[in-house]
């Protein structure tokens, strides 16, 4: 009994100091990894494709640790399947964004308003019962996005985001995802 009180006071006394050393750090740098849930929204179409996505972000804090700058490349993959018209669209993508992020909230916990432009790759095949149309194309994306961050310890943190983006294509046609994503992140000083 008594070496069980001692643990879980030895515990508590460790997350509390690793509670207190989690902090932003000014001028550090930011790595994170992201997974998450992807709706598409293709223009002009009555369907929303699901899917998945996942991608890394690095990014430098300036010196007040109210802006940061760095790059966001992704991997989307979504489908939209109708088994009555025997049909199936998948759609592939990779966006790199520079994005800008400004930062508000305590040092533990960091809120976040993200902007981004950049390009985007892109890939679509439709497949039906006798045909199977496949193509490549590339255009403009247009990223708004809003999260936080929550700092475990000095050198790790938890990231959780939407980000609405609009992306183009140069022949067919553009839309908009929604992305939600969590993901783990590292803090370099």
């Amino acid at each position: 009994m008594k070496c069980s009180k001692s643990l879980i006071l030895i515990l508590l006394m460790l997350a509390l100091t690793s509670s207190a050393l989690a902090q932003f750090k000014n001028w550090s740098r930011l790595i994170s990894f992201n997974g998450g849930y992807v709706l598409l929204d293709g223009e002009a179409t009555d369907n929303t494709m699901n899917g998945y996505a996942f991608g890394i972000t690095y990014e430098q804090v300036n010196m007040y640790g109210e802006l940061s700058t760095g790059v966001l490349i992704s991997y989307l993959a979504g489908h939209d399947e109708d088994s009555d018209n025997n049909r199936r669209i998948n759609y592939q993508s990779i966006p790199i964004l520079l994005q800008s992020k400004l930062f508000f909230g305590s040092e533990k916990i960091k809120g976040y308003l993200q902007v981004g432009i950049g390009i985007q790759f892109s890939r679509i095949e439709f497949t039906s019962e006798k045909l199977l149309l496949q193509d490549g194309d590339s255009g403009l994306v247009l990223g708004l996005g809003l999260g936080g961050l929550l700092f475990t310890d000095e050198k790790l943190f938890i990231n959780l985001a939407y980000n609405l983006t609009f992306m183009s294509n140069s022949y067919y046609r553009g839309g908009i995802v929604h992305l939600f994503k969590l993901g783990i992140g590292f803090q370099s000083i």
